[in-house]
């Protein structure tokens, strides 16, 4: 398997010229099952390609057929490694039907029900800051008292995800890190 990277060496204005060139070979590769991933670096200084494979000279063989490549202005780095992790047994099956056999590693479920809260204030971290709320406290609660729109916000406790339909139920934790994502239309 590689990561190729690609550093451009001639203005971007020459670059967009040839990109239909480069993209079309690009694709052939994608279809034939060479290319697994790939897409522009940012800044926009070049691009990189997950790549399957195992030989080194036919991969800087492959890279040398690219328009960039005989246009002379990109230069390729291809990096051989290993694929040895993923947390996708999708991603897993991809990688081993490519050569890359990973083993799946997931992160521990987090406990169904967080322990009750005593009745002494609280400490959690709500957005980067340390707060003391009342022990007890619902992330619905937690949510209204910020002035959180709930249609366009998600809430997590300790890295989990709770969905809006739990927050009135859900009480804050001793000490949890709740994190709030403020949905943005458009991406």
């Amino acid at each position: 398997m590689f990561i190729l990277l690609n550093t451009y060496s001639a203005p971007l204005e020459r670059i967009d010229e040839l990109i239909p060139e480069h993209r079309a070979w690009v694709k052939g590769h994608f279809a034939a099952g060479r290319f697994l991933f790939g897409g522009r670096r940012i800044p926009r200084t070049g691009g990189f390609v997950v790549a399957a494979g195992d030989d080194v000279d036919e991969m800087d063989r492959l890279l040398a057929e690219d328009p960039l490549v005989r246009h002379q202005v990109v230069e390729w780095t291809p990096i051989h490694v290993e694929a040895q992790f993923t947390n996708s047994d999708e991603l897993r099956r991809l990688l081993t039907r490519h050569g890359a056999p990973t083993e799946t590693v997931t992160a521990p479920e987090p406990p169904a029900e967080y322990p009750a809260a005593d009745a002494s204030p609280t400490t959690v971290h709500f957005v980067d800051q340390a707060i003391t709320i009342e022990a007890g406290i619902t992330l619905a609660e937690l949510a209204d008292r910020f002035g959180l729109p709930w249609e366009e916000s998600s809430l997590e406790v300790d890295r989990r995800v709770v969905p809006r339909e739990e927050w009135s139920a859900q009480r804050v934790p001793v000490g949890a890190q709740v994190t709030v994502v403020k949905l943005a239309p458009g991406g």
